[in-house]
């Protein structure tokens, strides 16, 4: 009696754990407070942080728990949420709010500023403290998963490779970037060589309302970038080393040679043919392994000095960034330089009159330099380096070593491809996939090597109480060369080249802005309106001269020059090309809230592009938004404590 007591209690306890440890697969979809999923998202385990995952590019997420766990989502910008699970908790949607800290700060919006409780449109905001985080190299990478309804799409893994950002999806079937600004210049060569240490803040206009303002060009989103400036105080310099090792975060799982030639066989039987291995092959060769840069270093510089006075402010940088890529070593590096100075000064400031009392100028420069070498084959191609390494069988080696093939090469491959240790790189006949690092050695001459030259100049002067007046002039310089030198080579039947050849690029653009805005503000009572009026022109101008010839003396990227190659001169080929465009527009802003509760804008821009014959020459683009603040109504005084802000927003707008 006494032992089936032991054993009842025993099962007791067997199915009171088997109920704790019940458990469910959790899938959901994280919102943001507009309704727009948010990718990048955390979700972990309250009792363990470690434990959790990442929502994907849809904003959807997926993993196992156990009933009663705690989970915890938080996202950059939102409060974070915390949600007990129940057995019933397989699929969950999430909303998140904003952060109540964030409601009162300012945001940069087109020329201007506006507190966040109070925009009527769609305004993301990332700050340096959060653009730090990870130690990144360009502004892109730092972006990722901090904006919702921002996608950074990486086309390359090549270092220094440019993400593309689309915002709120893809806008147009060709170019869908979105038109950077740069403390209110246009940048035309995209944002990849700014140096993330400089940044200040970046907003994002996501909406037709939001970027109305910047007219044809706002079409794909606005991504305002503010660098960093100098404050009062003495001098401070800053200094900051970091040094990394890269890895591939994971290995894909892939059969080895005995499994591979296994299955090659029985799939042969099972189609009534002779087996593919008839005899079993000792060659095992680990494509991800061999091609792995193992511990590629990164390593980043930062030098920033800053100061000023009552009177004038001035901030200084200098950074340097190096990064080997974590596949092919010594086939895909990449080098950033990079010197910016921002200077302010306050030229007038008088209490003694309520008219024309402060004057202030503003300078800021920039340089900077990229050098990235690399392989022309890319990642998405058929014989790109990730596609190669994943499907070829590991019963293929490497080199070829056996001397009855190395005579068949010199017969029927005689520009086969030799290693740098003096052995054959093996010929793989897959048409398109050939030996990846065959082809790395044969493809990665080339150079690219754009700098950018940045200068922007300000004058703001206060006309009189609320009423200000601001015209600024900025340009921006690219000089780009690229370089390319391709050897003679036989990767296998069907990809080869017979005549070495040398490509070199010069590409130059130039832009030029001149600006002029004059704004007012004014609160009566519970009334705050403002308004603001501009003009703007500016002008572009692109040209290159590129040119290719066949046959070096020299294959090599740093001596293979045009004036090194032995064809005859009606093979060379030498071309080029320019273009100027310019575009004029005026636009103006009117916003009014009443007590922040009820808020109202209005936004026209009218551009026109010489790009365009006269009867097309100019377009309109305005916009309207309004807004509602619920928290801030008399109803809403005793809501529960989990809901800080609410605000409701409508907006119309056209772009582009």
């Amino acid at each position: 009696m006494k032992r089936k007591r032991v054993l009842l209690l025993l099962c007791i306890l067997s199915c009171t754990l088997q109920l704790f440890a019940q458990q469910i697969n959790v899938q959901g979809i994280v919102y943001d407070p507009s309704g727009e999923t948010v990718p990048g998202a955390n979700v972990s385990m309250k009792s363990n942080p470690a434990v959790g995952t990442a929502t994907d590019i849809d904003g959807n997420f997926s993993l196992k728990a156990s009933v009663g766990d705690v989970l915890v989502f938080t996202f950059i910008g939102y409060e974070p949420i915390e949600y007990k699970l129940t057995a019933a908790d397989t699929n969950l949607k999430v909303r998140f709010t904003d952060s109540s800290e964030l409601l009162d700060e300012v945001v940069v919006v087109g020329y201007g500023v506006q507190k966040k409780s109070v925009l009527s449109s769609a305004v993301s905001r990332v700050t340096s403290e959060e653009l730090d985080k990870g130690n990144p190299t360009n502004i892109q990478n730092a972006l990722k998963g901090k904006v919702s309804g921002v996608q950074i799409i990486s086309n390359s893994g090549q270092p220094g490779a440019e993400s593309k950002i689309r915002i709120r999806g893809t806008g147009t079937v060709n170019n869908s970037d979105p038109l950077y600004i740069v403390d209110g210049m246009p940048s035309e060569s995209g944002i990849s060589h700014l140096n993330p240490s400089d940044i200040e803040s970046i907003e994002v206009l996501k909406d037709a309302a939001s970027a109305a303002i910047y007219g044809a060009r706002g079409a794909n989103g606005v991504v305002l970038i503010t660098t960093k400036k100098g404050t009062k105080g003495k001098a401070t310099l800053n200094y900051e080393f970091t040094y990394g090792i890269q890895n591939p975060s994971k290995k894909v799982d892939l059969l080895g040679s005995a499994d591979y030639q296994m299955l090659m066989n029985e799939m042969a039987a099972n189609a009534g043919k002779d087996p593919y291995f008839p005899t079993v092959s000792s060659v095992n060769t680990d494509w991800q392994k061999e091609l792995q840069n193992k511990n590629a270093p990164i390593m980043n510089h930062k030098v920033s000095l800053s100061g000023g006075t009552d009177n004038s402010t001035y901030y200084a940088s200098f950074g340097y960034v190096k990064q080997e890529g974590i596949y092919a070593k010594g086939h895909a590096d990449y080098e950033r330089y990079n010197v910016r100075l921002n200077y302010n000064n306050v030229l007038l400031d008088t209490k003694s009159r309520n008219w024309l009392n402060k004057i202030s100028f503003g300078a800021i420069a920039s340089y900077s330099k990229s050098i990235q070498t690399g392989n022309t084959i890319g990642n998405s191609e058929a014989a790109g380096l990730i596609t190669s390494m994943n499907m070829l069988p590991p019963t293929e080696p490497v080199y070829q070593t056996d001397p009855a093939i190395l005579e068949q090469y010199a017969v029927t491959y005689p520009n086969h491809v030799i290693a740098p240790n003096g052995l054959a790189y093996n010929i793989i006949e897959m048409r398109e996939i050939t030996n990846p690092l065959a082809a790395m050695q044969v493809s990665h001459n080339q150079r690219t090597m754009p700098q950018n030259f940045g200068a922007n100049f300000n004058l703001d002067v206060d006309l009189l109480p609320g009423l200000k007046f601001k015209t600024t002039y900025g340009a921006e310089w690219v000089f780009n060369s690229i370089k390319n030198v391709t050897p003679v080579y036989e990767l296998n039947a069907t990809s080869k080249n017979a005549t070495s050849k040398v490509e070199d690029k010069k590409r130059e653009s130039s832009y030029w802005q001149w600006e002029n805005v004059l704004s007012y503000t004014k609160s009566f009572g519970r009334h705050n309106i403002g308004a603001l009026f501009g003009t703007s022109m500016s002008s572009y101008h692109y040209s290159n001269l590129e040119a290719e010839d066949y046959n070096l003396l020299v294959v090599d990227i740093d001596k293979g020059y045009i004036d090194t190659a032995t064809a005859p001169e009606e093979q060379s080929k030498v071309w080029g090309g320019a273009e100027d465009h310019r575009i004029a527009s005026i636009f103006g802003r009117i916003n009014y809230n009443y007590d922040e509760k009820y808020l109202f804008e209005a936004v026209v821009r009218r551009d026109g592009s010489s790009n365009f014959s006269r009867e097309h020459q100019y377009a309109t683009f305005p916009s309207v938004s309004l807004g509602w603040v619920l928290t801030r109504e008399k109803f809403m005084e005793n809501r529960p404590s989990w809901l800080d802000f609410a605000k409701i927003r409508l907006s119309w707008g056209q772009n582009g």
